[in-house]
């Protein structure tokens, strides 16, 4: 501390009230242009002591808590922008699974059962290792989990241009795929429900979103390489996609590190400021004195050795990888059997909609266009759905609204059977799309009404364990009718019952959770 600094602190110190007052007199007057410093209200000495680890629980990467309100913008807006990017890719993978099925029937000519398994192999993989891919969320950092998963997705699409068969597949694309993927989907939304609170739904719905702009362009791309190249070569550039993953990974700032970066910024102004008004002989408060003498001696974010930063969450105790115990409250074990069953009938349709297509008289060209248009009445789906249900007089009865979304799906997959041609395609393809769109990207938003934003991280993975589930079940069952029945109509009634049934699992979980508060 400088001369003129304890001099300062003696000054502001001092017990005589008369001089005191004509200190303050003096500092009123004397700050009309340098108004920053008598406003600053912050302990920053406490909440570094504080604010990384003893205010949080269950959230490694975050820290988001109940003392420290969270962001709700800023750099969120970047983890916004991050998993947008990252929902593009992964969901872009997801929804030309059908166009995938066509080409491999062709290279390979299995059964329809045996073919799906290549798509369903990956999905099941990449949601029911939902529970690893949080805890790792928690123990380490969203950035670096998403990191190894980009590199893991982009290994196993490499590995299947070498193909020589369907069980090759099942390795590569299915199991070292699907484990990458697990790794790079979970983070997106976690991550946006810990930066978010008042504005989580339009965040999650903007960031989901991406899903709808991935069914817009890489069905097309998946078409276009395997008809532009032959089969290693389609797979050698399909793989370059995933690795575009470790942008989004370095969008995903840990929170506690973004504190201790605004930290270091406020304490930088702070210091400029202080020394202007050393420099025009004005005095300073105790808090501003305190401000800067917390910051002598103490690290900043950038002192530190970057590559513990980069995957270590916090400082504080190792947290747990899973968290079985919240299946013991029923709403949220309602929900997760209800997603399952609603995810079987949703793989289902987007593997076996483009074949239907065809059957009922589109190219595979046309098919594709029709999983773009899908894509489009999705992307404005999740954004518009996002926007409505965080509308004040709409919050109280989203979970209602979102369960009625899946009455809605059971007619448009009715209609699915008896639509012929491309136009009847597309319009069926703009309301499925439509109705999907937003409810799927709602569903981390619902976990937080059902159990609050504290236990997003471990519900969230337990969550897309139940949708492994119904991927594993859905696609090679409807994949056993079409074989048994040898039309893929038969597909379609069994994926709206399937839904229907969804529906009515999920009125039960809302029925719990208004037990569960009137109990509160």
């Amino acid at each position: 501390m400088t001369k003129i600094q304890e001099d300062t602190v003696v000054h502001d110190n001092s017990t005589d009230t008369s001089h005191h007052d004509s200190v303050e007199d003096s500092h009123d007057n004397s700050t009309d242009s340098i108004d920053l410093i008598p406003k600053v209200t912050f302990n920053i000495g406490e909440d570094d002591n504080n604010s990384v680890g003893e205010k949080a629980e269950g959230v490694g990467d975050v820290k988001p808590v109940s003392k420290e309100k969270a962001p709700d913008g800023g750099w969120g807006w970047f983890v916004v922008l991050g998993s947008f990017l990252e929902h593009t890719i992964m969901g872009g993978f997801e929804r030309s699974n059908g166009i995938l099925y066509l080409k491999l029937i062709k290279q390979f000519n299995g059964s329809a059962s045996a073919t799906s398994w290549v798509g369903s192999l990956t999905s099941t993989i990449r949601l029911m290792l939902g529970p690893l891919s949080s805890g790792l969320c928690a123990r380490f950092t969203c950035r670096s989990t998403t990191f190894v998963g980009a590199i893991l997705m982009s290994l196993g699409v490499l590995l299947s241009g070498l193909a020589p068969s369907l069980a090759y597949l099942y390795l590569t694309y299915g199991i070292i795929g699907g484990v990458g993927r697990s790794l790079a989907y979970a983070p997106g939304l976690i991550i946006i429900s810990i930066y978010f609170d008042k504005k989580r739904g339009l965040a999650t719905g903007i960031g989901s979103a991406g899903v709808g702009m991935g069914t817009l362009i890489v069905p097309l791309v998946f078409e276009y390489v395997f008809e532009g190249f032959d089969y290693f070569g389609a797979f050698l550039i399909l793989s370059a996609i995933p690795l575009n993953l470790c942008i989004c990974a370095m969008l995903f700032r840990p929170l506690h590190v973004h504190r201790q970066i605004t930290q270091a910024g406020l304490r930088k102004t702070l210091s400029q400021n202080t020394a202007l008004r050393l420099e025009e002989g004005i005095p300073l408060s105790p808090t501003v004195v305190s401000l800067e003498t917390n910051q002598i001696g103490e690290e900043t974010p950038r002192q530190k050795n970057i590559f513990k930063r980069f995957y270590k969450s916090s400082e504080t105790e190792k947290k747990k990888l899973f968290e079985f115990s919240l299946l013991k409250i029923p709403s949220f074990l309602f929900f997760c059997i209800g997603i399952a069953i609603f995810t079987a009938s949703f793989k289902s349709v987007f593997t076996f909609l483009p074949a239907l297509a065809k059957s009922k008289g589109c190219s595979e060209r046309e098919a594709a266009i029709m999983l773009s248009i899908i894509g489009v009445a999705d992307t404005f789906s999740r954004m518009i759905t996002g926007y409505i249900l965080e509308l004040k007089p709409v919050k109280p009865f989203r979970p209602i609204i979102y369960n009625l979304l899946m009455f809605a799906i059971v007619i448009v997959l009715i209609l699915c059977s008896f639509a012929k041609g491309f136009i009847s395609f597309c319009l069926i393809g703009i309301a499925y799309g439509s109705i999907t769109g937003g409810y799927t990207s709602q569903k981390s938003v619902i976990i937080v009404d059902i159990l609050g934003a504290d236990k997003i991280t471990h519900s969230f993975g337990l969550m897309i364990f139940f949708q492994g589930i119904g991927t594993l079940i859905g696609p090679p069952l409807s994949g056993a009718l079409k074989d048994l029945f040898g039309a893929y109509d038969e597909v379609f009634y069994f994926c709206s019952g399937l839904m229907f049934a969804a529906g009515l699992v999920m009125i039960a979980s809302n029925i719990s959770r208004n037990l569960q508060i009137k109990k509160r």
